[in-house]
C-alpha cells in the first residue's frame, strides 16, 4: 500500500476562504483512505481540503511544495500518464464498489410491522350521485379507522 503524488503541475489560483493560494498544483492519492489521511496529517493538510471523499477518486490537490514534502515523507512520484495511476484507479473503484455492496448487505432492514400502512380508497360514481360531502364522509371514516393514514382517489363520471 502506498501514497502517490502525480506530476500534473498545473498553475492555478485557488480560493481559500478570504485568501487566494497561487501555485503549481498536482494530486496526491493513496491505495486507502487511511493512508491518504495519514499523509495529509504528516504534511499538514486540512481534512476539509479532500476532494471526492469516500469515492474511488478521493485525493488532495497539493501545491508543488506540499508535493515535495509528501515525497520526502514517502509518497511515490507518479507521472500523470502512468499506467500505474490507471491501474490504481481501477483497483480503488473495485474496492469502492465492494465497500458499497458490503454496506448494502449489512444495512439494517426495516421491520414491516413498523412501517405505516398505505391505504388507498377509491370513490366512484356519477357526479350526480357522488358529491363532495360523500367523498368527505368516506375520507373521514377511513382516517378514523386508520389513524389518519389514507389517500383518497376520486374518480367521477358525468
Amino acid at each position: 500500500m502506498a501514497v502517490y503524488a502525480d506530476d500534473m503541475l498545473t498553475r492555478a489560483d485557488v480560493p481559500n476562504g478570504t485568501a487566494v493560494v497561487r501555485g503549481v498544483w498536482c494530486r496526491m492519492f493513496a491505495d486507502t483512505h487511511e493512508e491518504l489521511e495519514r499523509m495529509a496529517r504528516t504534511i499538514h493538510l486540512r481534512p476539509s481540503w479532500i476532494k471526492h471523499p469516500g469515492d474511488f477518486q478521493e485525493h488532495y490537490d497539493v501545491t508543488k511544495t506540499k508535493r515535495a514534502e509528501a515525497v520526502r515523507a514517502g509518497a511515490v512520484e507518479l507521472p500523470i500518464g502512468a499506467e500505474w495511476r490507471d491501474e490504481m484507479l481501477r483497483k480503488r473503484q473495485a474496492w469502492a464498489e465492494a465497500q458499497q455492496t458490503t454496506k448494502q448487505q449489512t444495512a439494517p432492514q426495516p421491520d414491516p410491522a413498523e412501517q405505516p400502512a398505505r391505504v388507498r380508497v377509491l370513490v366512484t360514481g356519477s357526479r350526480e350521485v357522488t358529491d363532495q360531502e360523500m367523498v368527505r364522509a368516506a375520507l373521514n371514516a377511513c382516517r378514523a379507522r386508520l389513524g389518519g393514514a389514507a389517500m383518497i382517489l376520486v374518480h367521477g363520471s358525468s
